[in-house]
C-alpha cells in the first residue's frame, strides 16, 4: 500500500499543491512553519478521518477560504483509488471514494491505511488514558471499520444515558427505566473492551521486540489492558451490571459514570515499573515508538500489505543507531518523513527530498 500523490487546496498555508511520493523513503524538508507537517496531517487524514493537531476540521481550512479539499491517489494491490475530502466552513464534510460520495464511516476506513508518530505522541505515556484509548481505537479502525460504528453507538447511548440523569437530576428516576439503558450500555462497553483488549495482546510481543531492539536488550517492555471487568468472562455483562447498580448514587451526584470503555486504560511498563509515572523521556520515546512499529507491522501481519509510516520529525533527536534501527523497520514499505535538516540521510537509498517553501512542495 502506497500513496502515490496527494492535491491540497486552501488546506492550511497551502493554497494550492499537489507532491508525488516514490515508493521508497520520501524527506520533506524546510524551515519551520512552511508546510511540512500540513501535508502528514492531510496524508493522515485521509486515513483516518481526523487530525492529529486539531479537534475540528475547520481549523484545517485557510482562513479566508470557504472550504478546504484532500485528495489522494492511493495504490493498493496494483490498483488505484482516489480518495477525496471536501471540508467547508458550514456545512458538513463529505468524503469520496472515485468520486462516489461515501454515507457511512466504515465504508471509508481502512481503504488507507497509516502510521503516524509525532512529537505530540509522548503524551501516549505520560498523558492520560484517553491518549492511550485513542492510540488503540485509530489503529483498530483503519483493520476493521466496523469498530468505528461500534465506538459511535458507544457514545450515543453513554450521551443520552448521561442526559437521562442530567433531565431528571432533582426527580426520581425509573430503576426500570435505568436498567434497560444500563443493558445496552453494559453489551457495548465490553464489546469494545474486548476488541481493545485483544488488539493490546496482539501486539504486545511486538512492541516487547521492538523495544529490546532499541534499547539493545537493556530494557524490557511489556503492555496490558486494565478495564472494570474480564470481558472474556462468561459473566462479564453480569458484573459490569452489578458495578452500574452498586456507583448508582456516585454516577446521580456527579452525573458522570464511573464504569464503562471509556475509563480502561493501556499500561505500558517498562521493567516492571509503569512508564507513565517512572519512565525518563527517553524511555517515553523508546515506548512510543516501539507501540508505532508494532501498530505497522501488525496491520501488515492481518493485511499482508505494510501501511504508509508518517514520521513528524521525530528522528532528528534520536542517536544514530537508533534513527538506523528505526528506519530499517519501517523500509519494508513507503515512508515520508519531515525533517528541517536534509542532512543526516545519506545512507537512505533511493529516497526522494522535497524542499518545503511557503506551502510549496518541490522536488
Amino acid at each position: 500500500m502506497k500513496i502515490d500523490s496527494i492535491t491540497l487546496e486552501n488546506f492550511r498555508n497551502v493554497e494550492k499543491a499537489s507532491i508525488e511520493f516514490t515508493d521508497g523513503v520520501n524527506l520533506l524538508y524546510g524551515k519551520n512553519a512552511q508546510g511540512k507537517t500540513n501535508a502528514l496531517e492531510a496524508i493522515y487524514y485521509l486515513a483516518g478521518l481526523k487530525s492529529f493537531r486539531c479537534p475540528k476540521y475547520r481549523e484545517m481550512i485557510s482562513y479566508d477560504a470557504p472550504e478546504a479539499k484532500i485528495e489522494g491517489v492511493i495504490s493498493q494491490n496494483g490498483r488505484q483509488v482516489v480518495l477525496s475530502a471536501l471540508l467547508p466552513k458550514n456545512g458538513k464534510r463529505n468524503v469520496l471514494k472515485n468520486g462516489v460520495k461515501l454515507q457511512k464511516l466504515s465504508e471509508y476506513m481502512g481503504i488507507f491505511r497509516a502510521v503516524l508518530f509525532c512529537p505530540e505522541h509522548l503524551e501516549l505515556i505520560k498523558g492520560g488514558p484517553a491518549e492511550r484509548r485513542s492510540f488503540i481505537d485509530g489503529a483498530i479502525c483503519q483493520l476493521k471499520p466496523a469498530y468505528a460504528s461500534l465506538l459511535n453507538e458507544f457514545n450515543r447511548i453513554y450521551g443520552q444515558r448521561q442526559a437521562l440523569f442530567r433531565s431528571m437530576k432533582d426527580k426520581s428516576i425509573s430503576e426500570e427505566l435505568l436498567e434497560i439503558w444500563d443493558e445496552s450500555y453494559a453489551s457495548l462497553s465490553i464489546k469494545i473492551s474486548k476488541t481493545r483488549k485483544t488488539y493490546v495482546e496482539n501486539i504486545s510481543g511486538l512492541a516487547s521486540e521492538f523495544y529490546r531492539g532499541i534499547t539493545k536488550d537493556h530494557e524490557e517492555l511489556s503492555l496490558s489492558y486494565k478495564c472494570d471487568v474480564d470481558p472474556f468472562s462468561e459473566k462479564a455483562k453480569e458484573e459490569f451490571l452489578k458495578l452500574l447498580k452498586q456507583n448508582r448514587e456516585l454516577e446521580k451526584r456527579n452525573l458522570f459514570c464511573p464504569k464503562g470503555a471509556h475509563k480502561d486504560d493501556l499500561i505500558c511498563k517498562i521493567n516492571s515499573k509503569n512508564s507513565r509515572f517512572y519512565a525518563s523521556q527517553g524511555q517515553q520515546r523508546s515506548c512510543v515508538l516501539s507501540l508505532k512499529l508494532a501498530e505497522g507491522e501488525y496491520s501488515k501481519k492481518l493485511s499482508g500489505q505494510s501501511p504508509v509510516f508518517l514520521l513528524d520529525d521525530v528522528l532528528s533527536e534520536l542517536d544514530s543507531e537508533r534513527r538506523e534501527y528505526i528506519l530499517s523497520n519501517v523500509q519494508s514499505g513507503q515512508v515520508i518523513i519531515t525533517s528541517c535538516d536534509p542532512d543526516g540521510f545519506e545512507s537512505v537509498e533511493n529516497i526522494r527530498k522535497i524542499l518545503v517553501k511557503k506551502g510549496s512542495y518541490i522536488i
